[in-house]
């Protein structure tokens, strides 16, 4: 999954925007940031239930997109 993610981070962010930066260094700030500026923001879009599973914000999920009832 980490591979996955890294790869996909990397075509989003371009290497030129991380001049100066060892490959290490950039692939752990374009995998932190791939979270932060997409993946978070597209999971709260989702209405997703584990995002209120894990908020233990249980009168908030919405049944209807639980995986074992939708």
């Amino acid at each position: 999954s980490t591979l996955l993610c890294e790869s996909i981070a990397k075509r989003i962010f371009p290497r030129e925007e991380y001049e100066g930066v060892e490959e290490a260094h950039y692939a752990y700030r374009v995998r932190d940031r791939l979270r932060k500026d997409v993946l978070v923001p597209l999971r709260k879009v989702l209405d997703l239930p584990e995002v209120f599973i894990g908020a233990n914000q249980w009168n908030l999920i919405p049944y209807n997109r639980v995986a074992s009832v939708a």
